[in-house]
């Protein structure tokens, strides 16, 4: 909703004025709006078997004037008002569009007991979807008990990329790896899992963006071998080395794939080939580089003898200076090099403004830092 409720011709459809993260579920208008977003995704895609709604992460619900005054009247909960406002959008969807059945995320449903997710209805209305992307898992399976008497149907969200960090611009495959693995065993549990009519299945998810406002994480080109394993591990079940080789060869891999992101610098690998496969590079190579600025500002000569109180004051030892130069005059070349590969590599796939916002946001910053640091030691090492 924050893409909509971002404008200021819609700011009166909030629930709390100053947040765009969700609609007042007791504005008339904002419930329209709603119904008028999923009329347009239909008809956009009109053989659609599935239509997700959301609905996760409602942190703000029934704390504007109008809400309160409308769970006083019917002597409700939040969670009820949460509860009746999504019935109204899947009962909507379930007379306009029939044959399309309505997905929603869980986390709402987790804090509730059976009686009153019953009470509400939705179990004949809306399959939940439950997600959880974290390599050690932390959902029990009274969650899946308490589901199992609710709703017939359930999918489950796991993720390839994101999730790990908004800044991140390398995906670790080994902890996505092992949140598959997770759910596997999950589901493996054949007398600790209820039985539900279908188990849908998994929706692999891979954020851009924590939320709306949130920068530019990782990018789809370079977690295309995430993407790759894991889907291959739902698909066998598990994953093994010879399912890596395998892997790693489609994609032009000389060698496996390394499915741990950290600890940096590494060597990169020598050959590859699949689509967008120099943004995997020149994010690789720029995850070294950080690294290497970072170890220079990190040294005890730049913190001792050239630090900010000594530039500004033009008061630094040229033989210290001389100690960092050749790291700063590498880093400063290495940084070059990968800011022009990325500006061409994105180019080829985003658009101008992603592009500016993904090399401000990640490459920039730490470019002008090195490339001041560069000019700095060459005019200090100058006799005065």
């Amino acid at each position: 909703m924050e893409f909509v409720l971002k404008h200021k011709v819609f700011w009166d459809r909030r629930e709390v004025d100053q947040y765009p993260n969700a609609i007042c579920p007791s504005n008339t208008e904002a419930v329209v709006l709603v119904k008028q977003m999923i009329a347009q995704m239909m008809t956009l895609h009109q053989s659609a078997k599935f239509i997700h709604i959301g609905a996760d992460e409602v942190w703000h619900v029934g704390v504007c004037p109008r809400c309160k005054q409308r769970m006083h009247k019917a002597d409700s909960t939040k969670e009820q008002l949460f509860m009746d406002h999504v019935k109204a959008i899947a009962s909507f969807i379930k007379e306009q569009y029939p044959r399309t059945a309505v997905v929603m995320w869980d986390d709402m449903f987790r804090t509730m007991d059976v009686a009153t997710m019953k009470e509400s209805g939705l179990g004949k209305l809306v399959e939940p979807m439950v997600w959880h992307y974290r390599a050690q898992f932390s959902l029990d399976h009274d969650l899946l008990h308490k589901y199992a008497a609710v709703f017939p149907n359930i999918w489950a969200a796991s993720a390839f990329k994101g999730a790990t960090g908004p800044r991140e611009i390398i995906t670790d495959i080994g902890y996505h790896l092992d949140n598959h693995f997770s759910w596997l065993r999950y589901f493996d549990r054949k007398n600790t899992v209820p039985q539900f009519a279908k188990f849908r299945g998994y929706a692999v998810t891979g954020w851009q963006r924590y939320d709306h406002y949130g920068t530019l994480c990782e990018l789809l080109p370079q977690a295309i071998p995430s993407l790759a394993i894991c889907l291959q591990t739902l698909r066998e079940g598990d994953f093994n080395n010879d399912m890596l080789e395998v892997i790693s060869k489609r994609l032009g891999f000389d060698h496996n794939i390394d499915l741990h992101a950290y600890p940096r610098p590494k060597p990169l690998p020598t050959s590859f080939n699949f689509p967008g496969q120099d943004v995997y590079k020149g994010v690789l190579l720029l995850g070294n580089h950080q690294v290497e600025l970072q170890n220079i500002l990190n040294n005890d000569v730049y913190k001792g003898w050239f630090n900010d109180w000594h530039i500004k004051r033009n008061y630094s030892n040229a033989f210290r200076i001389n100690q960092l130069l050749d790291s700063i005059t590498r880093v400063y070349e290495s940084f070059e090099t990968v800011k022009t590969l990325m500006q061409r590599a994105l180019l080829e796939i985003y658009d101008g403004a992603t592009v500016e916002e993904w090399m401000e946001t990640h490459l920039l910053p730490d470019y002008r830092k090195v490339k001041q640091l560069h000019e700095t030691a060459q005019a200090q090492l100058v006799k005065k």
